[in-house]
């Protein structure tokens, strides 16, 4: 697969942001936000998104410190990685 348009980056995030506004609860929407924008080349983006204190209202789960490791990584933030998944 080739790189993803902005047009379509753009359309992936509307859908996201829309799942997490519509299902409030659900911790898969964030986690797949945050997931997407490692992917997508964004981990700065995700490191944001995941420190951001209304994404999980009752605080990061093991899940969520995972991918916040993988985020930080990615970021080129290995030090702030390894004390996150250690």
């Amino acid at each position: 697969g080739g790189a993803v348009s902005p047009n379509g980056l753009g359309a992936a995030d509307a859908l996201a942001r829309k799942y997490i506004k519509d299902f409030p609860g659900n911790r898969a929407g964030p986690l797949f936000m945050a997931e997407w924008l490692i992917r997508t080349n964004r981990a700065d983006k995700a490191v944001e998104f995941l420190r951001d204190p209304e994404t999980f209202r009752n605080g990061r789960d093991a899940a969520a410190d995972r991918i916040m490791g993988l985020a930080l990584a990615a970021a080129g933030q290995q030090e702030e990685a390894r004390k996150v998944l250690t």
